[in-house]
């Protein structure tokens, strides 16, 4: 009997459903990941699961010098950085790259530290998985044996092959050729120069655009047939994302009128972000997503996040979430216990009151990952409710749940594409970033290091992403590409690399009448709003000012209607987060004691309340706070040197409340020293300051400064106002008090009409980051 392997369940289907459609005899067909399991067995050992290993890592991981990698050890913030350790040590074994390797290629002792530790906990990684018993895709390499009676069940195998092979994979290979006929079908292209550099060793001198068959067993190759590219494609841009779906649905419309099967169209993410677009404006289900839908997305999963919020923090926002989901009678019962530890019957007794919230099919994830929890759960025991409910809501955050809608055209990622054709494909998202996509694997060596020590490289991997793309175009008779390109997106310069595909234009009101399916539409408050309102009546604060000096409309949905911004969940850090972590340590050094005289005890009092308030176990938003600590020496030294000369810090975050004009200002203070003589005023900076200069108070928006000022100005003699930049240690003085204060009542003054135009901004700066550049149709 012959075996095929592919590289892909999708693409078996497609082979299977083709022989059928031909009434062929159907011979024994499976995956590259079904045969490799099957070919290989470890004797006397059980595969260990992903909970198992993770225990065993933490285990191994309880040394001293572990801390030296900077990655914490806690178990909570250890469970999300794991997976970065069972990758880098996976790699390893399947390039069959040995530590000593690494040692020598790094030349100038760089990674030398690093290198070692990393060793020694995978040493004794490996010792805890042979003590109980266990195997995994680390030890494998090492441990195997060929499984002969599985491959003496076949004449021949022949694989299929898109992409790489690791070094590992190789090796399998050649010796199951010994067994039976090893044959690989391998197309040959300027993007898997690497993997055809690995079968010269075989003396297959293989040529760029042809599909060879290599015979493993006999060390021989035959050249099948060229590979000619008979795509016509076309590329377009837009200026914002969601504009991208009104284009796929026209290209969906244009191919099924040109004679393509809805069966024979699909639609390839970069980004599978994108299919929540996808999906809410799919009206009629005419799609099938191949990657599911996120578990995050249910009402159950939604119904636990808040619960956890609940206990938390309780304001109106949580308490409006509470009632509208029905959560009140699961708050009163759990509440009161989120700070204890529980036992696992009372974890299973919480979740099962979640249940009534769920689907047949979320129930049934809800309940597997329970059993799978309960392994974990021993480890945990000294944790809260609070906690252990955050590690149990994130590994659900994994979890996909079946498209059960239906539809004939396919939406799936890239590697879904391996193996399999289509007539028409349609590729949004085709932005820099997202096209190759950068790889994470890089985290403990540099490009350099991998490249002596034979590793895969940043470049070797955005090669292989770029290979299946182009096969999936070359394949296809039509393909439809489209990206965004504005002031911070731009399109992949893989594109320039794709010379068959043309640029296209669209009208844009055209595609908008696609996406908005109605004849006129109030979805973009285009009309005047000119209503009454009294500045005087509620407390204004300098952040309120800016925002209407800068744009009215702004104010008007922000403060009047009350639209809150919700922005888009991300691993990367906002914008802001960092810098309210740093004022925040800062209030809390200073609590504590308001001077010190000794860098080091600054700094050691400043690491130590920053990590405590650092509850997240966000690599990114952590290695922004690492670069901080060390990006702020100069700033404690500053400080030290302030202290000695007399100042202290007298209050910290303070609000304060005074009038003026009429009109009640609020705010709240970073910082007020005080040298038994005078005070002066501070506010943290984290950004660039600007020195003051005279044109900076022409179109001022900023009153800031100004606003601290007035609610402090009674408290004895200021010598000054100042913005102290955390990044280059100064302090940068207000110059023009007094002229910017006129300012602040002349701006006032202007407020007192009680008829307010709040129109929109002039200055199209100000929509940039907008969050409701969307209603007003600035996009």
């Amino acid at each position: 009997m012959k075996l095929y392997v592919f590289p892909t369940s999708r693409a078996l289907r497609k082979e299977r459903e083709k022989l059928l459609q031909n009434e062929s005899f159907l011979p024994k067909l499976t995956t590259i990941d079904d045969f490799e399991t099957r070919a290989v067995i470890v004797p006397s050992k059980v595969y260990a699961n992903d909970d198992t290993r993770l225990i065993l890592l933490k285990k191994a991981a309880d040394f001293k010098d572990f801390k030296k990698l900077h990655i914490d050890d806690e178990f909570f913030r250890f469970i999300k950085n794991s997976s970065y350790f069972f990758r880098f040590f996976e790699e390893l074994e399947n390039e069959r790259v040995k530590f000593d390797l690494l040692k020598e290629a790094d030349i100038y002792a760089e990674y030398s530290e690093h290198i070692e530790i990393l060793e020694f906990l995978k040493k004794r990684y490996e010792k805890l998985l042979d003590k109980h018993g266990y195997f995994d895709n680390i030890t494998l390499p090492k441990e195997y044996i060929l499984n002969e009676n599985y491959l003496k069940g076949f004449e021949s195998v022949t694989i299929k092959l898109e992409g790489f092979l690791t070094n590992f994979e190789l090796e399998i290979l050649e010796k199951a050729s010994k067994i039976t006929e090893i044959v690989i079908e391998y197309k040959c292209n300027k993007y898997n120069k690497k993997m055809t550099q690995r079968f010269e060793k075989y003396d297959f001198k293989l040529e760029d655009g042809y599909l060879y068959r290599l015979n493993i067993s006999e060390k021989s190759y035959k050249k099948v047939e060229q590979l000619k590219n008979r795509c016509k494609g076309r590329y377009i841009s837009f200026l914002n994302r969601i504009s991208q779906v009104a284009y796929v649905k026209k290209k969906i419309d244009e191919f099924i009128k040109s004679g393509i099967e809805p069966e024979n169209i699909a639609i390839i993410l970069p980004d599978e972000s994108f299919k929540e677009y996808l999906d809410l404006f799919d009206t009629l289900n005419n799609l099938n997503f191949a990657m599911g839908f996120d578990f995050s997305k249910s009402e159950v999963f939604k119904a636990l996040s808040i619960f956890e919020e609940s206990l938390k923090i309780s304001n109106i926002e949580t308490e409006y979430e509470i009632k509208k989901f029905g959560l009140e009678d699961i708050v009163e019962k759990w509440k009161e216990r989120s700070n204890r530890t529980l036992s696992f019957e009372e974890f299973r007794l919480l979740i099962e009151d979640f249940l009534l919230f769920a689907r047949k099919d979320e129930t049934k994830i809800l309940k597997e990952e329970l059993e799978d929890f309960s392994f974990l759960y021993p480890y945990l025991k000294d944790y809260s409710l609070k906690k252990i409910l955050h590690i149990f809501i994130n590994r659900l955050r994994e979890k996909k749940l079946d498209d059960t809608k239906g539809g004939k055209i396919t939406v799936l990622g890239l590697l879904e594409t391996r193996g399999v054709d289509f007539e028409a494909v349609i590729v949004p998202d085709f932005n820099e970033g997202l096209v190759p996509k950068p790889s994470e694997k890089d985290l403990f060596l540099d490009s350099v290091l991998r490249k002596k020590a034979s590793l895969p490289t940043k470049k070797d991997r955005e090669n292989l992403q770029k290979y299946y793309y182009y096969e999936l175009f070359r394949k296809a008779k039509f393909a439809a590409v489209s990206y965004v390109e504005n002031e911070i997106d731009s399109k992949s310069r893989f594109l320039e690399e794709l010379d068959f595909l043309e640029k296209e234009r669209y009208e844009g009101k055209s595609l908008n009448k696609i996406l908005l399916d109605f004849k006129e539409t109030n979805f973009f408050e285009d009309r005047d709003i000119v209503i009454d309102y009294d500045f005087s009546e509620e407390f204004i604060s300098s952040t309120k000012l800016k925002d209407f000096l800068e744009c009215p409309r702004r104010f008007y949905y922000k403060y009047i209607k009350g639209l809150k911004d919700f922005p888009m969940p991300s691993i990367l850090p906002k914008n802001n987060e960092a810098g309210n972590i740093l004022h925040e340590s800062l209030k809390s050094v200073y609590d504590k004691k308001d001077r010190y005289f000794s860098v080091e005890e600054l700094k050691k009092e400043f690491k130590r309340s920053v990590y405590s308030i650092l509850e997240s176990n966000n690599l990114y938003l952590r290695l922004d706070i690492d670069i901080w600590i060390k990006k702020l020496e100069p700033f404690f030294e500053n400080e030290v040197k302030r202290f000695n000369e007399g100042y202290y810090v007298f209050e910290r975050e303070k609000r304060k409340y005074t009038e003026f004009e009429g009109f009640k200002l609020e705010g709240k203070i970073d910082r007020v020293d005080h040298n038994g003589k005078y005070y002066q005023v501070i506010d943290y900076k984290s950004s660039k300051v600007e020195s003051p200069t005279k044109k900076s108070l022409e179109n001022l928006k900023d009153f800031q400064l100004i606003f601290y000022y007035l609610l402090i100005k009674d408290i004895g003699e200021i010598e000054g106002l100042y913005y102290y930049d955390l990044n280059s240690a100064k302090m940068v003085k207000e110059q023009f008090l007094e002229e910017k204060i006129e300012l602040l009542r002349e701006t006032l003054n202007e407020l007192r009409e009680k008829r307010v135009d709040f129109k929109k901004c002039d200055d199209l700066k100000y929509c940039r980051y907008c969050p409701y550049k969307i209603i007003c149709n600035r996009m």
